[in-house]
């Protein structure tokens, strides 16, 4: 029931994002060459923000045409985004998850706290950054000499890391 004026606001803004959300998900699933976890990334991130998440997704992860996603995806500040995105996505679903629960015990602030930071970081680092008995290979190239702190979303060339850092020849 509409009760209040910017209640049209809000419908309309729903509606955006679930038409959106729609595009995501279906352009992820038809073609795009992302890891699963990085489709579900965007297609989160694209529920929370709508449209904004949408511009994101077609700025810095949409494949213009097929066989180009690496090319398109390869400079840094589309890194960044994905990177963003895959770390958003865990963290702010389990934050959700979690305030449901609290909210729906009727738990005390404190305690709802607690549990969504918990829940956040937990499904954030369990479920999108190292699901239970999968590994990920990381391929990347030290452009200037130093020490590096390797992280898992960096993609380039000859040196390769596993996700639990030791490297290995490339």
């Amino acid at each position: 029931m509409v009760a209040l004026p910017y209640d049209y606001y809000l419908i309309a803004w729903f509606a955006l994002a679930a038409v959106s959300t729609a595009y995501v998900a279906f352009d992820q699933f038809n073609g795009n060459p992302e890891p699963t976890v990085m489709k579900w990334g965007f297609i989160l991130v694209t529920l929370y923000m709508g449209p904004f998440g949408l511009l994101l997704y077609v700025l810095a992860d949409k494949e213009p045409h097929p066989g180009e996603h690496e090319q398109f995806t390869s400079p840094l500040w589309k890194q960044g985004i994905g990177s963003t995105i895959h770390c958003v996505a865990g963290d702010a679903t389990g934050i959700i998850l979690a305030a449901v629960v609290t909210a729906s015990l009727g738990l005390s602030m404190w305690i709802d706290l607690i549990v969504e930071y918990i829940a956040g970081f937990s499904f954030g680092l369990l479920i999108f950054q190292s699901p239970p008995g999968q590994r990920y290979d990381v391929i990347w190239t030290a452009r200037k000499p130093g020490k590096w702190l390797v992280h898992c979303h960096i993609r380039t060339t000859p040196r390769t890391t596993t996700s639990s850092s030791t490297a290995a020849a490339g």
